[in-house]
């Protein structure tokens, strides 16, 4: 099993996540449907093949094929930091942990 850790949904078998909008700074940014990917036509009505939501459906966030609201490179690696994202672990003074 794999469930979303934002919509608490089964991911390979539910037809959406319910997250639909990522925010910045009070700012909305849609989410994308499955099957607006650029090239994804030649794929209707499959599954995602990453977070195997229905076409049409929204990604799981976290989906290696979705893409950012705000950029529109991947959204895994793009580098946009929205809200949701939460503080990263990585933002912690190395010194800090050492002590």
């Amino acid at each position: 099993m794999a469930i979303c850790t934002y919509c608490q949904l089964e991911m390979t078998t539910a037809r959406s996540c319910t997250v639909d909008a990522l925010h910045l700074d009070g700012r909305q940014f849609a989410l994308a449907p499955h099957g607006t990917e650029p090239g994804m036509s030649k794929f209707r009505g499959t599954r995602c093949g990453d977070c195997g939501v229905s076409w049409g459906g929204l990604h799981h966030l976290g989906c290696d094929l979705q893409g950012c609201p705000r950029c529109g490179r991947q959204l895994l690696s793009c580098g946009c930091s929205f809200d949701e994202d939460g503080p990263y672990a990585d933002d912690t003074d190395e010194d800090d942990e050492l002590r």
